[in-house]
């Protein structure tokens, strides 16, 4: 897993489940830290004006969203079920639907003075006023709802009641972590970690299996600067698109892939294939020459341009 690279930020609870996966499977990765929002001039080159994080890079390949990500993790680990594609088809159900139904909830929950006082470590004062005035304006256009604070404290409270009558091992579903584990786990982490909010310790079982969680760490993780980066992807070649991705409408036409809940914005590109859950993208940039973005087809849309 030579100069894997995981574009994130700290306080991202998405980048901390892959984060976690690769403390986990023990490879060593290139880190580079990018801004809370967006634009992310580092990830232009290589991925346009897609605005969500994290993003992995394999050379000349660019992963867009955690589902890609795990994916790619869990075929270099040898260990499907860190899979969203290939693990036991209800750990990915199980694994789509925490997500799906914990994640805003514990991410308005877990905001707390904790948090706040992280943040203004982290960033000065015009950066988190762009911080706030950025999450305002998503949840403005986002086409999913955001629970207000009354509601997501409910769901909340459910939710870690389900899962603390739930847990009957070391993990979720098995007794070695799988996909389940790190999907249930990064809304969590926001919430006890981050927002530092005491109502997982309630739930024993919960807050054992978190510890368990959290002591995988992040591994060999090293920092570079974007420039080298892009310099990987330009003395790289996109892998070979498989056979069986040659083909829809769109290939080798120009198209747009946008997230259809929130950060709408369109990523644009060449359609190089295409696959039942994968569309991946050919780009070209000066500073990084031709990549492949690769983005999942569960919560994106495609349209020709």
């Amino acid at each position: 897993m030579s100069n894997f690279t995981l574009f994130h930020y700290p306080l991202s609870p998405y980048a901390e489940k892959i984060r976690l996966m690769l403390g986990y499977t023990g490879f060593p990765w290139l880190s580079v830290r990018v801004p809370e929002m967006p634009p992310r001039k580092a990830l232009q080159p290589l991925a346009g004006n897609y605005g969500r994080i994290p993003v992995g890079q394999l050379g000349a390949d660019i992963f867009c969203d955690t589902s890609i990500i795990a994916d790619e993790i869990a075929d270099l680990a040898d260990n499907h079920q860190l899979s969203y594609s290939k693990s036991d088809p209800t750990i990915a159900e199980f694994s789509e639907t925490v997500e799906a139904e914990v994640f805003f909830p514990c991410v308005v929950a877990g905001s707390s003075k904790a948090l706040s006082a992280k943040a203004r470590k982290m960033m000065s004062l015009w950066q988190l006023t762009k911080l706030v005035v950025d999450r305002i304006n998503m949840k403005r256009h986002a086409k999913v709802p955001i629970v207000g604070n009354k509601d997501a404290w409910i769901q909340v409270k459910a939710h870690l009641e389900k899962l603390e009558n739930h847990i009957d091992k070391a993990y979720l579903v098995a007794a070695e972590p799988t996909i389940a584990d790190f999907a249930a786990y990064h809304p969590l982490w926001f919430l006890r970690d981050l927002g530092e909010r005491s109502i997982v310790a309630k739930y024993q079982k919960v807050n054992a299996w978190m510890d368990r969680m959290k002591a995988f760490g992040h591994g060999n993780e090293q920092a570079v600067e974007p420039v080298e980066a892009w310099s990987n992807a330009r003395n790289a070649e996109p892998r070979p698109v498989p056979a069986e991705f040659q083909k829809g409408q769109y290939l080798n036409k120009t198209v747009e892939i946008t997230p259809n809940d929130y950060r709408l914005v369109p990523t644009r590109g060449i359609l190089a294939g295409e696959s039942a859950r994968r569309w991946i993208l050919a780009r070209e940039h000066g500073k990084c020459g031709k990549v492949h973005v690769h983005f999942p087809k569960s919560g994106y849309t495609l349209s020709g341009v």
